[in-house]
């Protein structure tokens, strides 16, 4: 069994952070919080994650990083936090900000165990070359694939691909309907909903 958390980030721009518990152990997936808020919960972080490398969503990695949390990322996302164009710090704030510390890269049907839970990592590129999505038991993880309503993710932004976030829309909306979807932005929904909501995908 596990629980998931979503603290709120002080930065009005910031992606939602999850903080997935289980057996006292944790995950993180898209820091927008530091470390600090996480400690509150009293739990042992394991692992942070990024379901992409854009910038939003990944503002307070180093407080976990600097505190020797392991980061796992996509190959193509542990490129896009290396690279201010990529990570769309230059784009939208003029600035040269970048990750520099370490990485451990994961891939497509890769798994991360935390307590007694585990997450399955799926490659949903689209809004990013490096997209990735977590499964859960019974729900999954979806940076800026698609949103509650019927929103997708941005695809004018650096290695952004409309057909493949069409397909990624898709391989979400293939999981079972009774699935909760955590999005990057905004509130969660289910397969079920997302799946009438943007039947124009199928």
């Amino acid at each position: 069994m596990y629980e998931i958390y979503c603290p709120e980030s002080a930065y009005p721009f910031a992606a939602n952070t999850y903080v997935l518990s289980s057996q006292g152990e944790a995950v993180v997936i898209d820091p927008t919080v530091p470390k600090s808020t996480v400690d509150k919960y009293g739990l042992k972080i394991k692992y942070v994650l990024l379901t992409h490398g854009h910038f939003d969503h990944f503002l307070e990695l180093d407080s976990y990083t600097d505190n020797g949390i392991e980061l796992l990322v996509s190959e193509e996302c542990n490129r896009a936090i290396r690279d201010a164009e990529l990570n769309c710090y230059r784009r939208f704030f003029g600035r040269e900000t970048v990750y520099s510390g370490e990485a451990t890269l994961i891939g497509e049907g890769e798994t991360v165990e935390f307590g007694d839970t585990q997450i399955t990592a799926i490659a949903t590129p689209g809004h990013s070359a490096g997209s990735t999505s977590f499964v859960l038991p019974d729900a999954v993880i979806v940076g800026d694939v698609c949103f509650a309503g019927g929103g997708i993710g941005r695809y004018d932004l650096p290695t952004a691909d409309y057909p493949s976030l069409q397909q990624s829309i898709q391989r979400i909306c293939a999981l079972p309907p009774s699935y909760k979807v955590y999005p990057g932005h905004g509130e969660s929904t289910t397969v079920e909903k997302l799946k009438r909501e943007l039947n124009i995908y199928f």
